[in-house]
């Protein structure tokens, strides 16, 4: 089983396999991972993959859906929101305010806040990426 300390030591042994100096990588937000790239890699720049944000939050919308009667439609525009805040922001605190924007009712719905509400925590705990 992966845990910081196994990504711990297989960063440290890719950091001894590698010619160049590693300066940035996007990834999901695991804190696990997190951590050991921030132990290994000194100053890395770690930004937030939007490829996961996306998928997670599709699937917290399929799931609001099925649960608050949501339509297809419904569950679209809801989705586009979302990856229109996440191409839109420039900077954690745009992503923060656009996020805090989302004023749709369904975005109340306890499914969805737990996504969205992650998406505000990770960007305050990892640099901002726009990938």
């Amino acid at each position: 089983m992966m845990n910081e300390e196994t990504l711990f030591q297989s960063f440290s042994k890719l950091k001894g396999k590698i010619s160049f100096k590693m300066k940035g990588v996007t990834k999901d937000k695991w804190q696990a991972s997190t951590n050991a790239l921030r132990e290994v890699f000194q100053n890395l720049w770690i930004g937030l993959c939007h490829r996961h944000c996306i998928e997670n939050i599709k699937v917290a919308i399929r799931k609001d859906r099925d649960t608050a009667e949501i339509t297809d439609k419904k569950a679209n525009k809801l989705l586009n929101q979302v990856i229109k805040v996440l191409k839109n922001s420039t900077s954690s605190t745009s992503m923060q305010v656009r996020l805090n924007s989302l004023t749709d009712e369904a975005f109340k719905h306890p499914v969805l806040k737990k996504r969205t509400d992650e998406l505000k925590h990770i960007t305050k705990t990892i640099r901002f990426s726009t990938v």
